[in-house]
């Protein structure tokens, strides 16, 4: 059975992944680091509930 921080842990890292991915492709600066500190933020919150 899962509990609801195994699936926001989940959720954290496919976000992080996406957004990460998405600001490796991005050519404006100040959206790349948007999408790099959405990234951060995620996987910082599926690491520290997993």
């Amino acid at each position: 059975m899962r509990t609801l921080s195994d699936t926001i842990a989940f959720l954290g890292l496919a976000i992080g992944g996406a957004f990460g991915l998405a600001g490796t492709f991005v050519g404006s600066a100040p959206l790349r680091e948007t999408l790099w500190t959405i990234d951060r933020t995620a996987l910082m919150v599926a690491a520290a509930l997993s």
